[in-house]
């Protein structure tokens, strides 16, 4: 029977996973209980119509249409305004950008929504009950017809989604979970949607929806009541709209007043549109976050198991409101759907609400506006996500608009979701504009200021490829080549009217270069002049030298009387500050690839069949620049020092990571400055030529390592051979070099990751150089070299530029040696005991260890005067005034 599903399958040409035909066969048996199938008049067999139906349906799935394309900047199509009685005319060819998969995990919540699946006895629906009827005839001779209720699904569903500010960023979320998830489902008698907004005299009312827009004609929240019980009450919001800011309406009900009236009749809970890592920043904040389950199925809230107390609202608490609160992630979808069905011991999180002394909270007060810096420093001290904070500074290198954020996403940064965007949104740094564009959605743009600041915090890399993106896509509806973005600076006059979307990416991209300075500035500057624009910015005095500052101590004297025959003369140390001027480090731009371990299914259709499981592991590649300086050691030989802008991370890995230590936790953020790493550990040569310079503590051997080669990483170094390297290239180049510290050191492997290992879920000896025998997750194995792999030889960096992190040689850290993270700094500074001798912290792996202890978070620890061939170690330099 598989076997000959695979061949229809295949005859169909499609390219399904095992799950995916499993979720279609699960598809067809529901819509096959619901209407069961005619009976073929044809002796030749075919697929049923119903899993032909499934087939197409998936097979639409997998190529479904591009979205309706709007336009790249929201600034050509907004606040037009009309001229002489019409719409000022826009013949500028719209950039058309296709909104990616906003909900890429619906089958994953489909699955987890199938606990909702339950069918009951109908009260009004009756069919024929053939064994009682042919009993009773039997039995009584009673030739009259028996029935029974029919079984029918178990719940309606009404799908209640606020009508907010930022609800134009979760649009597209919500619409592919009702339609791809919610209504594809079969669990319920009637789906209903409805858009929640405020009248004109301030009461809360629900429109019917289509396609996500009101329509027809407003009605009561009340009549989303049922006294059945047996209707869920979905509602969509992020929580921090003014309605839930509204406690009191002037005698009409709030928004809690109506969730607590639902919930008394049957199960309501709020889907959550940020993580949960957010609640506390909205109004959700005000209530106390409990565990909830529930001892049967279809249990109004008030009936819900709290904390191991059954009934608040009857324990002679005020007016409660218990509110199951769950975002659209598969794994919280499904303990929810779990409690609501009443299956066993479950539990899911939720908020319970004193709305009496909610009413007591006075309202929020206006923020006080902040400037550019303060703005800035709030958000990335916030706790917000890598990508969230990498997605910042992309969208600062761009006109603002949705489109522009799916043009980054597709192709800059394809890990970022909606709810990445949405914290960009809601992070402070964008503005509202006034007006609104051609879509009915509010306009945001980051204040000019703020932009040049994370113009000037971003990676000059990272933002000329955002230049080039929205280039290549602008070059391709003007049917032009560009060779590159500064053509767009001084554009042709046809462009400009030919396309009204060159002039917003022209001034964003001038005022970014000009905030990156440098050559950056000149290039703005340059095209000023040529194109004679009255809108040149101040030219700043540009020196090629820093200043930095050392304390000076000198003695000054002054004659004194002293009541003798001769004066006295009275000396004073003075400690001033010398002023010194340092030579400005020349960085240049250096191309590198990073990659991503992604598992590919090479044939899914085998993976039905016993033993057949042909599972490859590819390796996603993407090209990136990053900023270094080269250390020049004589004879054509460099040390290459990478540019790490500062910033925050988590430091240690999650309790639930594979494999992980106690000593990794627990997790805990860290603040890091801007500093300078090696791209590569110090090889052989390099230790060479800085064995040979002037020792400043000890003596260094001048060819320690076992396994030879120029290029192979240097081995069977102490820790105190290692800082003795540091301190006679900092002698000798006047740079402050050392060991990096164990915050740097796990910051710079993980390069903005949370993943084990910032290839991923897993690592292979294709990428790194470790025990090939042994495998991580589901990561397969591969060759043992059982022996150092010359830096770089996989030729894959980190999105930082830096190679070899994971694996190869064992590296140095500053730090001693810590059980643990409890009370460790959060600085990124070396966190050191009074024992010198006390052991000290190693990072990365080794070509000698397995995949396990390869991962960004391992640490391990030996003595400082401990040498074998796993140790080596690589610098790190902080820039001047550090």
């Amino acid at each position: 029977m598989i076997e000959q599903l695979i061949e229809a399958l295949q005859q169909a040409g499609l390219d399904l996973t095992d799950e995916e035909i499993a979720d279609a066969l699960w598809l067809a048996e529901r819509k096959y209980q619901e209407q069961p199938p005619k009976t073929s008049q044809s002796d030749t067999p075919t697929a049923s119509p119903e899993l032909q139906q499934v087939i197409e349906e998936v097979e639409q799935e997998e190529s479904l249409p591009a979205e309706p394309a709007v336009p790249l900047f929201a600034a050509d199509t907004l606040g037009q305004e009309e001229t002489n009685g019409e719409t000022a005319d826009s013949t500028g060819l719209p950039l058309q950008v296709p909104a990616a998969t906003a909900l890429p995990n619906a089958i994953a919540l489909s699955r987890a929504l199938r606990p909702l699946l339950r069918r009951v006895a109908s009260q009004t629906q009756y069919e024929l009950d053939e064994e009682a009827t042919v009993e009773q005839i039997a039995a009584q001779r009673i030739r009259l017809p028996v029935v029974k209720p029919q079984q029918e699904r178990w719940l309606d569903l009404e799908l209640v989604i606020e009508d907010s500010a930022m609800e134009f960023v979760w649009r597209k979320t919500v619409e592919e979970f009702q339609k791809k998830v919610l209504e594809r489902l079969g669990a319920f008698r009637n789906l209903r949607s409805w858009r929640l907004q405020v009248s004109d005299r301030g009461a809360l009312e629900i429109w019917p929806a289509s396609r996500g827009k009101a329509t027809g004609k407003p009605r009561s929240p009340r009549q989303l009541m049922h006294p059945s019980g047996r209707r869920l009450i979905l509602l969509v919001s992020d929580c921090s709209s003014p309605l839930w800011q509204q406690r009191q309406a002037g005698g009409l009900p709030t928004l809690y007043d109506w969730l607590e009236r639902w919930s008394h009749q049957g199960p309501t809970a709020v889907v959550q549109l940020l993580p949960e890592r957010l609640w506390e920043k909205t109004e959700l904040g005000y209530g106390d976050p409990v565990q909830l389950s529930a001892l049967g199925p279809g249990v109004a809230n008030p009936h819900l198991t709290i904390d191991g107390l059954v009934g608040w609202g009857n324990d002679g608490m005020a007016n409660p409101l218990t509110l199951p609160v769950v975002t659209l992630d598969a794994a919280p979808m499904a303990q929810w759907a779990k409690v609501v069905a009443g299956q066993g011991n479950q539990r899911t999180p939720g908020f319970w609400f004193d709305l009496e002394q909610l009413q007591e909270y006075p309202p929020e007060e206006p923020e006080t506006a902040l400037g550019a810096e303060a703005r800035i420093n709030r958000f990335f001290a916030s706790g917000a996500s890598p990508i969230t904070k990498e997605l910042t500074r992309l969208m600062a290198a761009a006109p603002v608009s949705l489109p522009v954020v799916y043009l980054i996403r597709a192709k800059l940064l394809p890990q970022a979701r909606p709810i990445h965007v949405a914290e960009v949104y809601r992070s402070g740094l964008l503005e509202k504009q006034p007006g609104l564009n051609q879509q009915g959605e509010p306009i945001y743009d980051f204040p000019p200021e703020v932009r040049r600041r994370l113009a000037q915090l971003s990676d000059p890399g990272q933002t000329l490829q955002v230049f080039d993106a929205l280039t290549d896509k602008i070059a391709e509806e003007l049917g032009e080549a560009l060779d590159s973005f500064d053509a767009l600076l001084s554009p042709k006059e046809e462009w400009l009217k030919k396309n009204g979307m060159v002039a917003p990416f022209a001034a964003v991209a001038m005022d970014v270069l000009k905030a990156m300075g440098g050559s950056y500035r000149l290039l703005a500057e340059t095209v000023e002049e040529e194109i004679g624009s009255d809108t040149a910015g101040t030219v700043e005095i540009a020196t090629s030298q820093e200043l930095s500052f050392e304390e000076l101590e000198f003695t000054t004297a002054q004659i004194v009387e002293n009541g003798s025959d001769w004066p006295a003369l009275q000396q004073e140390t003075v400690t001033v500050a010398e002023v010194v001027l340092e030579p400005v480090l020349e960085l240049e731009a250096f191309e590198f690839t990073s990659g991503r371990l992604e598992q590919r299914q090479s044939n899914p259709l085998l993976r039905l069949l016993p033993g057949r499981r042909e599972v490859t592991w590819t390796l996603v590649k993407q090209r990136w620049q990053g900023r270094q300086f080269l250390e020049s050691l004589g004879d054509g030989l460099n040390l290459e020092m990478v540019a790490l802008a500062g910033g925050k991370f988590t430091m240690g890995s999650p309790a639930d990571e594979e494999d992980r230590y106690n000593d990794e936790g627990p997790q805990h953020n860290v603040t890091v400055a801007a500093f300078w790493m090696g791209k590569y550990p110090v090889t052989q040569a390099q230790w060479r030529y800085v064995a040979g310079l002037t020792q400043v503590d000890i003596e260094l051997p001048t060819d320690p390592s076992e396994f030879k080669g120029n290029d192979r990483p240097v081995e069977r170094v102490s820790w105190h051979e290692a800082t003795e390297f540091c301190a006679r290239l900092a002698a000798h180049t006047g740079r402050p070099y050392r060991l990096p510290t164990e915050a740097e050191w796990e910051y710079a492997c993980r390069a903005g990751t949370d993943t084990p290992f910032h290839f991923g879920e897993t690592i292979t000896p294709e990428v790194a150089n470790h025990n090939g025998n042994y495998t991580y997750g589901d990561g397969p194995k591969g060759k043992y070299r059982e022996k150092t792999t010359s830096v770089g030889q996989f030729d894959v960096a980190n999105r930082f530029g830096l190679y070899d992190m994971h694996g190869n040689v064992w590296e140095w850290c500053q730090d001693h040696w810590h059980d643990d993270y409890n009370n460790a700094p959060t600085n990124s500074s070396a966190w050191l005991s009074e024992d010198e001798e006390e052991r000290r912290v190693l990072r990365g792996g080794s070509w000698y260890y397995i995949p396990r202890v390869c991962r960004s978070a391992t640490r391990f620890s030996i003595r400082p005067g401990g040498r074998n061939y796993n140790l080596g170690f690589r610098v790190c330099c902080s820039p001047p005034g550090l």
